[in-house]
C-alpha cells in the first residue's frame, strides 16, 4: 500500500558481492605434535613437520591467560587473505536534496585498570608464556623444540606459525598438565608483621589408585610456623601440632590438610613450599612453592634534622632509631649552601604524594634554581644509580607537560588531572612557574600560556572580594572585606609576562584599604616590573609585619609564612638590594627552622626566595672530614657530600677553613614496635565494618567469603569550619580484598543509614584505598565493598584523614586486629 507518512527517513542501499579466488600454493603444509598429557617441572619435546627450510615459531601459553583476552591462535593465511573493506568511496546527492535527513555516527572509548601495587614488590603469580624465537626446519621439514613445563596445573596451548616465501600455515594443540597429586595452597595476597593465617592445602589424586602421602611445609624469609598446641589422647599433655601430616587420597578424589603460618616482626618476601612425599601407592615427591610478601601495617615514617657547623664548632650527633633494619634507609648531606638546612622541605616537595596542580608546581618550581641540591637529595647508590639517575631538568619539563595537559576550555587549569574545576590561585601560580621556566630556557607552549594569561586578565575585570578573618594586636578576632589575594598575584604574574594592566593597577592603588599588606607589596612590585619606579616607591609599605591569621586550606592558600615568602620573592625580582630583603630573609629563615609543619605553598615560595639569595651569596672556603664511629666515612672538598647508612652511628663533622657548612640528615623506616597513634585534631574520621544490610559486624570478626561493607565517615570540628582538600587513606588487613571501590548510592547500600557521598578523587591500591574530599561539620559518608578471603588473625591498619595543606588538621583511628574464621 502507498506510504503516506512523510516523516519516515529515505533509505538508500547499495549491495556488493565479493568474488573469492583460491591460490593453493599459499597453503603451507604443517603438522604439530605435542604431548597431550604432562606433569609439571619436566621437559617436553614439541615436533613440527612442515616444508624443508621453512621458518617456524612456537609458543606455549597458559590457557587462562589467553581466555582473558579471548586470544586466538595466529592465522597468517587468514590475515593476509581476509575479506577486506571495499576500497571504493560511493557518493550521491541525497544529502543536498534532503538535508533534514542528517547523518549519524557512533563512537566510544575504553578505560584501563589502574595499577595496584604492594609496598613490598613480589612476583606472586608466575605466568606461563614461552616463545621459541624463529626456528628453521631441517632438510626433511622437521623442527624439534624442547620446553620445560614449570610448576603449573591446568591447560597449556601450544601454537605453531610457519611461513616460506608467500605460503603460510598455523596449528595448535592442547597440553594438559597435572601431577598424580595436584597441590593447591590457599594464601592471601600479602601478610603484615605479626599476622597468623590458616593455610588450607588441597591435594587432588588424579590417578586410579589409593595413595598415602606425607605433607610438610617449608618456610623462608620472615615466615615462621604457628602450629597450635593440641592435647594427645594418651597422656593429655599439651604438645605442638606436628609439622607434617599423613593423608589418604582416594582415586580421583581430593583431601585437605591445614597448616598454620605466622610472620615475624619484620617485612620482606617470604616463600611457602608444600612438599608431598609418597608413602604408599607412589614413590614420587611433589611440591608447590609460592612467594608471599610481608608488608607493613602502617606507612613509612621519616625523621629529619639539620644544622650548621664551622671550624670552631664541629657537629656531633648520634642517629639512633628503632626502625626495622630490613627496611631502614638513612642519608647525610654536607654542603656550603645554606639551603641544605632546609633540605627536608625540598625533599617534602619532591616526594609529596598527591598530584594536584598546586603540588605539581610546588615540586617543580624550586628545581629551576637548585636542581643540584634536588639531585643530591635523590641520589641513588649501587645498581639503582645505574638504572635511574635523578634529572631535575627532566622533572621540570615533565611538570610543564603535565600542566599543559590540564587546561580547560576557558584557559584556566583544572585542579586535578582530568578534573572539571579550576582554582584561580593555582592557575596564576602555574603561569608564574611557566614564565620563569621559559626564562630559564625550558620549552613552554606559548599558545597555551597565552590562554592562561587571558583567563587571568578576564578574572581581574570582576573586582572580586572576600571576607578576611584575622587577630588584631590585642589578639581579638576581627573580620573585614578585602580584595581577593588572587587579584594582586595575577597582576604581578601578568606584569612578568609584559601584560601590565594599568587600569586594575591604578584602581587598587587608589583603594589600598581593600588590600592586605602582602597584597600591597605585590602591587608595588608590579609597578616596578613595568618600570614605574616612582609608583613603586610610593606604593611600597615601609615594613612587613604579617597579620595573625589562620592558614587558608583552599582559595589562595594564604598563611603568614607563605605571604612573607611571596613578598621576599617579589622584592628579589624587582629590587634585590632593598634594605627589607635582608631582614625578611633572616626572619623567614628563622621561621622555617622553628616551624613544626609547613605546607607546600610555604615550602615552595620560601625555597624560591632563599634559593635566589643563596645563589648570589659568595661561596666560602671551608672543607670538612666526616667520621662515623670514629672512622673516616667521607671528605667534603667543596662538592656536596652524601653519605648513606648513618643510622645508629655516632657522626662527627670537623670543618676547617673560612665560612660555615651546613648538614642535613634523614632516616626513613618502620618502627619495630609497630605502634600507631590515634587522635583527632579538628577532623574526625571513623571506619565501620557492616553486613550487606547495614548491620555492624561485631568484634571485627568475619567468616570466610563474607562480603563486607566498609563505611568511612568524615566530619570537621565546629571550630574548623569547612576543611577542603582532605586525603583519607584506609589500610586493609591481609585477610580482606577490595571488591568494588567505586560503590555509589546503589542497591548494595540499601541497608545503610544514608546514601554514599561522592569523593573528589579516588585512588585504589592493592592494600588500601585513598579518597579526596572536603570535610564539613555535617558528616560525609563513603562506602566500598571488601570480601573476607583468608582465615587467620591479621593486623588492621588505621584509617587516616589529613588536610593536605595543614598537618594540624588530621585524624587517625581504627588500628587493631581482625579475625577471619
Amino acid at each position: 500500500r502507498p506510504i503516506t507518512d512523510n516523516s519516515l527517513p529515505l533509505t538508500v542501499a547499495r549491495g556488493f558481492v565479493p568474488l573469492r579466488v583460491e591460490k593453493p600454493s599459499t597453503h603451507l603444509a604443517l603438522s604439530l605434535k605435542a604431548a597431550a598429557q604432562s606433569r609439571s617441572q619436566v621437559f617436553q619435546t614439541i615436533e613440527v613437520q612442515t616444508a624443508p627450510r621453512a621458518q617456524v615459531t612456537l609458543a606455549v601459553v597458559d590457557e587462562g591467560i589467553l581466555q582473558r583476552q579471548n586470544y586466538h591462535t595466529p592465522d597468517p593465511y587468514g590475515y593476509f587473505y581476509q575479506k577486506r573493506a571495499l576500497a571504493v568511496q560511493p557518493y550521491d546527492i541525497y544529502p543536498f536534496l534532503l538535508p533534514e535527513l542528517g547523518t549519524s555516527s557512533s563512537g566510544g572509548d575504553a578505560g584501563a585498570l589502574a595499577r595496584r601495587t604492594s609496598p613490598v614488590p613480589s612476583r606472586r603469580v608466575k605466568l606461563v608464556a614461552k616463545w621459541s624465537g624463529i626456528l628453521t626446519a631441517d632438510a626433511s621439514g622437521l623442527v624439534r623444540y624442547q620446553v620445560r613445563v614449570p610448576q603449573f596445573s591446568g591447560a597449556l596451548r601450544v601454537m605453531a606459525v610457519a611461513y616460506q616465501d608467500d605460503a603460510f600455515a598455523s596449528a595448535e594443540s592442547t597440553m594438559k598438565v597435572a601431577d598424580p597429586v595436584v597441590i593447591s595452597t590457599a594464601l592471601p595476597r600479602f601478610m603484615s608483621p605479626g599476622d597468623t593465617i590458616d593455610v588450607p592445602v588441597t591435594l587432588t589424586n588424579t590417578t586410579g589408585n589409593t595413595l598415602f602421602v606425607n605433607v610438610t611445609k617449608q618456610l623462608s624469609g620472615p615466615l615462621v610456623s604457628a602450629e597450635p598446641l593440641v592435647a594427645t589422647a594418651t597422656d593429655f599433655a599439651n604438645k605442638y601440632r606436628p609439622q607434617d601430616q599423613t593423608v589418604r587420597l582416594l582415586p580421583n578424589q581430593e583431601n585437605r590438610v591445614l597448616f598454620h603460618i605466622g610472620s615475624k616482626q619484620t617485612i620482606g618476601n617470604g616463600t611457602v613450599k608444600i612438599v608431598v612425599a609418597g608413602l604408599k601407592g607412589t614413590s614420587e615427591t611433589f611440591s608447590e612453592t609460592i612467594d608471599l610478601p610481608i608488608r607493613p601495617a602502617a606507612p613509612l615514617e621519616m625523621r629529619t634534622g639539620s644544622g650548621e657547623l664551622t671550624a670552631a664548632a664541629p657537629a656531633v650527633f648520634n642517629l639512633r632509631s628503632d626502625f626495622l633494619p630490613t627496611f631502614s634507609r638513612s642519608k647525610l648531606v654536607v654542603s656550603r649552601s645554606p639551603l641544605t638546612r632546609f633540605s627536608k622541605d625540598l625533599r617534602y616537595l619532591l616526594q609529596y604524594p598527591y598530584g594536584c596542580l598546586e603540588q605539581t608546581v610546588s615540586a617543580a618550581f624550586p628545581q629551576l634554581y637548585f636542581g643540584d641540591l634536588a639531585a643530591t637529595l635523590n641520589q641513588q647508590t649501587g645498581a639503582a644509580a645505574k638504572a635511574q639517575r635523578y634529572n631535575p631538568n627532566y622533572n621540570v619539563q615533565e611538570a610543564i607537560r603535565k600542566i599543559e595537559s590540564m587546561q580547560l576550555y576557558n584557559g584556566s587549569l583544572s585542579y586535578w588531572p582530568g578534573g572539571d574545576y579550576d582554582n584561580w590561585w593555582a592557575t596564576a601560580y602555574a603561569a608564574h612557574f611557566l614564565l620563569e621556566a621559559k626564562q630559564a630556557g625550558f620549552a613552554v607552549n606559548q599558545r597555551m600560556l597565552d590562554k592562561v594569561l587571558s583567563y587571568l586578565q578576564l578574572r581581574l575585570k570582576k573586582r572580586e572580594t572576600e571576607p578576611y578573618q584575622y587577630f588584631d594586636v590585642s589578639n581579638i578576632a576581627r573580620q573585614r572585606i578585602i580584595a581577593k589575594r588572587e587579584i594582586t598575584y595575577s597582576l604581578y604574574v601578568l606584569a612578568l609576562a609584559g601584560r601590565q594592566d594599568a587600569v586594575a593597577l591604578n584602581y587598587y592603588r587608589a583603594n589600598r584599604g581593600q588590600l592586605t599588606q602582602d597584597a600591597q607589596f605585590l602591587l608595588a612590585c608590579t609597578y616596578a616590573l613595568g618600570g614605574q619606579q616612582r609608583a613603586f616607591q610610593q606604593t611600597l609599605p615601609t615594613g612587613f609585619s604579617s597579620e595573625n591569621s589562620r592558614r587558608e586550606l583552599s582559595g589562595a592558600f594564604s598563611s603568614p609564612i607563605r605571604d612573607e615568602a611571596l613578598v621576599l620573592n617579589a622584592l628579589l625580582e624587582t629590587d634585590p638590594t632593598h634594605p627589607l630583603v635582608t631582614s625578611l630573609a633572616r626572619q623567614l629563615s628563622r621561621q622555617l627552622g622553628q616551624a613544626s609543619y609547613l605546607n607546600t605553598q610555604e615550602r615552595g615560595f620560601a625555597l624560591l626566595a632563599l634559593g635566589k639569595i643563596a645563589r648570589k651569596a659568595r661561596a666560602g672556603t671551608a672543607t670538612a672530614v666526616l667520621l662515623a664511629d670514629g672512622k673516616e666515612a667521607g671528605r667534603f672538598d667543596g662538592k656536596d657530600l652524601t653519605v648513606n647508612n648513618v643510622s645508629n652511628r655516632t657522626i662527627t663533622i670537623k670543618a676547617s677553613g673560612a665560612g660555615a657548612l651546613y648538614y642535613f640528615w634523614e632516616q626513613e623506616g618502620i618502627s619495630a614496635a609497630g605502634k600507631v597513634r590515634e587522635e583527632d585534631s579538628f577532623l574526625k574520621v571513623r571506619r565501620a565494618f557492616l553486613t550487606r544490610d547495614g548491620q555492624p559486624v561485631g568484634a571485627a570478626g568475619f567468616r570466610q567469603n563474607d562480603l563486607v561493607l566498609v563505611r568511612i565517615t568524615l566530619q570537621a570540628a565546629d571550630a574548623a569550619g569547612t576543611v577542603p582538600n582532605v586525603a583519607i587513606t584506609d589500610l586493609l588487613p591481609a585477610g580482606l580484598e577490595i571488591e568494588n571501590p567505586r560503590l555509589g548510592p546503589q542497591r548494595e547500600t540499601a541497608g545503610t543509614a544514608r546514601a554514599a557521598d561522592t569523593p573528589d578523587y579516588l585512588d585504589v591500591r592493592d592494600d588500601r584505598i585513598n579518597l579526596f574530599t572536603t570535610a564539613t561539620s555535617t558528616p560525609k559518608t563513603f562506602y566500598y565493598l571488601a570480601r573476607a578471603v583468608s582465615k587467620g588473625t591479621f593486623k588492621l591498619g588505621p584509617v587516616s584523614a589529613d588536610a593536605m595543606y595543614n598537618a594540624e588538621y588530621h585524624s587517625y583511628s581504627g588500628a587493631g586486629v581482625v579475625r577471619v574464621r
